[in-house]
C-alpha cells in the first residue's frame, strides 16, 4: 500500500528551499535546482484542468482561454478552433442591410425582366440605333467643311497650305538632274553665319568641325602636320633629289623599289629592254611597225601595147571641164565598150620595205547611169638574178571585179577595188601591172567607154 505525506517535512529525500512560501504559494518542483519551491497562483479550483485550451499566454490563466470545440459567436459559425464566416452575418446588423439589398437588386431585375418595350422603357429614343438600322450598312458621302490641315468641303477638300503630293515626294528623291549634283552646293563660314533651319544649324556646326579639324593640324595646332618630316628618304615617299638633271625619269627596278634613268640623247626613245636593271633603255629610233604605203599610176605613166592581134590597146585621151575658162584638162585610158580587148601598163620597182600585201584600187567614168563593167588585173614579178628575163617571164593569174555605175548621174566618178595575186613578189623586184578589160565578158554590161583617169597601188611595208 502507497505511503500518503500529508506535511512537506515528510517528504524527506527531496531538498526544499530555505525560502519561507507565502499565502496562495504552491509547492512546484524545480528540475534547475531539483528542489521544491514555493510559486504564487497555486490553490485549488479555477478552471478544468481536462479540457484543450486555446493558449494565446504561456502564463496566463486557464479561465481566461477559449476551449477547443465551442461555438465563437458573432458573425463566426462552426467550433473553435476551426470556425467559419456566417454566410449572412446572423450575428450582427449587417444581415439586415444585405437583405434589404438583395430585396431590392431582386425587385429590379424582376421589372426589367418583364419589360417588353424595344429599348427598356426609356421614352426617348431618337438618338439610339438598333443594330438593324439601314445606317450602320449604307455607305454615305461625307459632307461639310473640312478643319485641321485640310481646307474646302467634303467629299472633296484640299490641303489648306501647299503640301507636296507623294508622286512629288518620289520625284524629288529620283531626281539625278544637275540640280541636286553635289557640284550645284556649296556653303561657306559666311552663308553658315546666324540662325535659320535644322539645316541651317547642322551646316553650321559641320563648318565649325571643319574649322577645328583644319586647326588642329597647322602649325602649332594639337596634331601639326610639318614637311619637315619627310626630308630624306621616307619608307612611302619618293626624295626629289633622286633626280640630278633636266630630263632623268623615275623608274621601278623592282616591286616598291625606285631608281634614276638619266635622260637619253638627242632623237633617242625610251625602249622596254628587260635585260636592263630598269627594265627600259634609250635607244635610236627605229623605222616602227608594219604601215601601208601607196604608189599613184596616173594615166600619162602608162605603157600602151603596141595595138597588134590579142594586144589591144586602151585609148589615152585628155578630157575638157565643163566649168568657166580657163577649163581644167585631166588625161584618162578610154576602155572600149564594144566587146574589145584592151590594156594598160604599169612598170615599176618594188620597194625594199615590201612586206605584204598588194591591193589595186581604179578610179573611173562612164557616160551611163546603168550596167556594170568588169575590170581584170595581172601582176608580174621578177627578182634580180631570176633564170626569168622581164621580157619573157609570164604574169600571175588575172583578178577581177565587177562594179555598177553609179545610177544618179552620169560620170560619176566610181572606185572599183581589186586584191591582186602578187606572183611571190618581194622588196626590190622588178613588177609589171596590166589593167584591162574585156568587154565582151558576160559581167560586163556597159556599152560605152570606161574612162580610167587614175589607180592607187596600195601594200603592207615592214
Amino acid at each position: 500500500m502507497a505511503r500518503v505525506f500529508r506535511k512537506i517535512a515528510q517528504l524527506l529525500d527531496v531538498d526544499v528551499v530555505s525560502t519561507p512560501p507565502s499565502d496562495g504559494d504552491a509547492l512546484t518542483f524545480d528540475t534547475a535546482s531539483s528542489k521544491w519551491v514555493p510559486v504564487a497562483g497555486g490553490g485549488g479550483g479555477g478552471a478544468s484542468t481536462t479540457a484543450d485550451y486555446l493558449v494565446g499566454t504561456a502564463n496566463a490563466g486557464l479561465s481566461a482561454e477559449i476551449v477547443v470545440g465551442t461555438s465563437p459567436g458573432g458573425e463566426l459559425g462552426g467550433t473553435w478552433a476551426s470556425p467559419t464566416v456566417d454566410a449572412v452575418h446572423s450575428g450582427s446588423s449587417h444581415a439586415t442591410v444585405q437583405a434589404a439589398a438583395e430585396a431590392t437588386a431582386a425587385s429590379a431585375l424582376s421589372t426589367h425582366a418583364s419589360d417588353t418595350t424595344g429599348v427598356h422603357g426609356i421614352a426617348d429614343t431618337s438618338s439610339l440605333v438598333l443594330t438593324g438600322d439601314s445606317r450602320l450598312s449604307d455607305s454615305r458621302t461625307p459632307t461639310g467643311s473640312a478643319g485641321g490641315v485640310l481646307g474646302g468641303t467634303y467629299p472633296n477638300p484640299s490641303f489648306a497650305a501647299d503640301m507636296a503630293t507623294q508622286a512629288e515626294l518620289d520625284a524629288h528623291i529620283n531626281d539625278t538632274s544637275a540640280a541636286h549634283a553635289a557640284s550645284a552646293i556649296s556653303a561657306s563660314s559666311a552663308t553658315l553665319s546666324g540662325t535659320g533651319t535644322d539645316v541651317q544649324a547642322v551646316l553650321e556646326e559641320l563648318d565649325n568641325l571643319l574649322d577645328d579639324h583644319s586647326a588642329r593640324h597647322e602649325d602649332g595646332g594639337a596634331d601639326e602636320i610639318s614637311l619637315t618630316g619627310l626630308s630624306g628618304a621616307p619608307a612611302d615617299t619618293i626624295n626629289k633629289a633622286i633626280a640630278d638633271a633636266k630630263g632623268d625619269l623615275i623608274v621601278a627596278t623592282a616591286a616598291d623599289t625606285v631608281a634614276r634613268l638619266p635622260v637619253g640623247s638627242n632623237t633617242q626613245v625610251l625602249t622596254a629592254d628587260s635585260s636592263q636593271t630598269a627594265g627600259v633603255k634609250w635607244a635610236d629610233a627605229s623605222g616602227g611597225g608594219s604601215t601601208t604605203r601607196r604608189i599613184n599610176l596616173t594615166p600619162g605613166a602608162a605603157v600602151l601595147p603596141d595595138g597588134s592581134s590579142g594586144n589591144g590597146a586602151a585609148a589615152l585621151i585628155r578630157i575638157q571641164g565643163t566649168e568657166t575658162n580657163p577649163k581644167k584638162h585631166f588625161l584618162a585610158l578610154a576602155y572600149d565598150g564594144a566587146g574589145a580587148v584592151e590594156h594598160a601598163w604599169w612598170e615599176f620597182i618594188l620597194p625594199d620595205e615590201y612586206s605584204s600585201g598588194g591591193t589595186l584600187d581604179l578610179y573611173w567614168m562612164l557616160n551611163a547611169t546603168s550596167n556594170a563593167v568588169k575590170w581584170q588585173a595581172r601582176v608580174g614579178a621578177v627578182t634580180a638574178g631570176d633564170a626569168d628575163t622581164p621580157i619573157e617571164h609570164a604574169q600571175a593569174a588575172a583578178a577581177t571585179v565587177t562594179t555598177n555605175v553609179n545610177t544618179t548621174e552620169a560620170n560619176r566618178l566610181t572606185k572599183s577595188s581589186i586584191t591582186l595575186t602578187m606572183d611571190s613578189a618581194a622588196g626590190g623586184d622588178f613588177i609589171s601591172l596590166a589593167v584591162l578589160r574585156d568587154s565582151g565578158d558576160a559581167a560586163d554590161t556597159a556599152t560605152q567607154d570606161a574612162q580610167l583617169v587614175g589607180a592607187v597601188f596600195s601594200y603592207v611595208s615592214s
